[in-house]
């Protein structure tokens, strides 16, 4: 994987959800130790390579969670992601923000560059993996994404996936070989911990 020139970051920011209840896992999957380093710190330190603002949504009491990172806690609590990025996108820096779950321990900065570029004309750039199988919480928003979100959530929607018919939208095929897995087990994270490929 090619890394972008020093000095040099796309002109977006990156948002990592981390408001998820974990009930799969029986555990905060965003502290989960891998290496001996919580997994968000893995995922927020490698964005931070590339990105100039990283921030993290989170239910309440997010602070505490991630001390010293910048939090910005859901407007209602228990939503789901969807109310985390109607929340977080107001508050970035630039227009564009690339939006990751906490369990994607994985990220191809190259591809998340490519779908960078390819948000220019839209308000989501969406990986597509084919047969109607996408891939939202590893996504580029816009901030125009926030209003048709809000409004999903006041109607009582949850799914991320009904900005599909409200907002421009470019499918971005996923390349052969780029790993977008999440981890929702124990066997998952066991799976992580024995996987000596770099992260």
């Amino acid at each position: 994987m090619s890394e972008r020139k020093a000095g040099t970051r796309p002109a977006a920011s990156a948002i990592v959800l981390a408001g998820g209840d974990s009930r799969r896992m029986g555990r905060d999957k965003a502290l989960l130790p891998v290496r001996g380093t919580p997994l968000i710190d893995l995922i927020v330190d490698r964005l931070a390579r590339r990105f100039d603002d990283v921030l993290i949504s989170a239910g309440q009491g997010g602070g505490r969670r991630f001390p010293g990172r910048t939090v910005i806690p859901d407007a209602e609590p228990g939503q789901g992601p969807l109310m985390g990025i109607a929340t977080a996108l107001p508050r970035i820096r630039h227009d564009l923000a690339f939006v990751i779950a906490c369990d994607i321990p994985r990220i191809d900065l190259d591809f998340v560059e490519r779908l960078i570029e390819r948000a220019g004309g839209c308000d989501l750039a969406l990986p597509d993996r084919g047969g109607g199988r996408y891939e939202p919480l590893f996504a580029v928003y816009r901030k125009s994404v926030a209003g048709p979100a809000r409004d999903i959530l006041a109607a009582g929607g949850r799914s991320i996936l009904e900005l599909l018919g409200r907002v421009r939208v470019e499918l971005v095929a996923v390349p052969p070989g780029v790993r977008i897995g999440n981890i929702n087990t124990d066997s998952d994270y066991r799976r992580l911990l024995r996987d000596p490929s770099p992260l």
